[in-house]
């Protein structure tokens, strides 16, 4: 096996050996927990999070991207929504019914998407 010499800090070293002092106390021998090998499964550990990393900004996912599409869409729809149920009110057949009065119904959408809302995202009494 490479040898490679490495210099570390005293925090890490300390908790290098509080790690091989936890196997040794689990059971393990001497030559199955020790400074050594325990560094070497550290670094080997650290590489598969370096390459995970790697791995995920090399994605051609653009997460500020897609929360503009979906909110340029929710927007689109909301405003369609509103334009809609604008256009059914003046219909003759409805306008004499309360509970399709447009601002009426415009009232119960706020309030129930704020409802549904809450539930997700609920508003703290400190913050409000």
């Amino acid at each position: 096996m490479p040898k490679i010499q490495v210099f570390v800090s005293k925090a890490i070293l300390e908790n290098i050996n509080t790690i091989v002092i936890d196997k040794r106390n689990d059971g393990a021998k001497e030559h199955e927990a020790n400074t050594s090998n325990t560094a070497s499964m550290l670094i080997e550990l650290g590489l598969k999070v370096y390459e995970l990393q790697q791995k995920k900004t090399d994605s051609n996912f653009n997460q500020t991207e897609f929360n503009k599409v979906i909110l340029e869409n929710v927007v689109k729809t909301s405003f369609i929504c509103q334009k809609l149920l604008g256009i059914n009110s003046f219909m003759s057949e409805i306008q004499d019914n309360e509970k399709l009065d447009y601002k009426l119904m415009a009232y119960a959408v706020r309030n129930d998407t704020a409802e549904v809302i809450n539930e997700f995202f609920p508003k703290n009494e400190e913050n409000t």
